[in-house]
């Protein structure tokens, strides 16, 4: 190791080893993870709005609507899965011993079950006019 890294870890400065890998690697997947969950909850809002926009229309409930907008949350649900074991897949391999932050899986499992409650709930009542 040189003098210049010596002075960097001396300051508290994140300097990269085999062990740990560095803070950015570690920003960028939690970046990728929270712009996978922003379009997971974006298709899972879309999804909704699909499925009951005959209400806000005024007609009659149309199966293929509310079939549309199930697909669309439960592909919004896939994404939130994905999104998580992308991001687990990256911090693991990223070699880190220390603790992992656990907010990000929490957040995306939540999408992933609120998609999940959504799609089931597209799926099994009918819209009322």
């Amino acid at each position: 190791m040189d003098v210049a890294a010596l002075s960097l870890e001396s300051r508290g400065a994140c300097v990269p080893s085999p062990h740990r890998p560095s803070a950015r690697a570690l920003w960028a997947a939690e970046r990728t993870l929270l712009a996978w969950l922003r379009t997971a909850i974006s298709l899972l809002a879309f999804g909704f709005v699909v499925a009951r926009f005959d209400l806000f229309l005024h007609q009659k409930p149309s199966a293929a609507g509310s079939l549309l907008g199930a697909m669309l949350t439960g592909v919004g649900g896939l994404f939130a899965v994905l999104a998580v074991l992308r991001y687990w897949r990256e911090v693991h391999g990223a070699g880190r011993r220390e603790p992992r932050p656990a907010l990000g899986v929490a957040a995306g499992l939540a999408v992933a079950l609120a998609a999940a409650v959504v799609t089931a709930y597209l799926l099994t009542h009918k819209m009322a006019l």
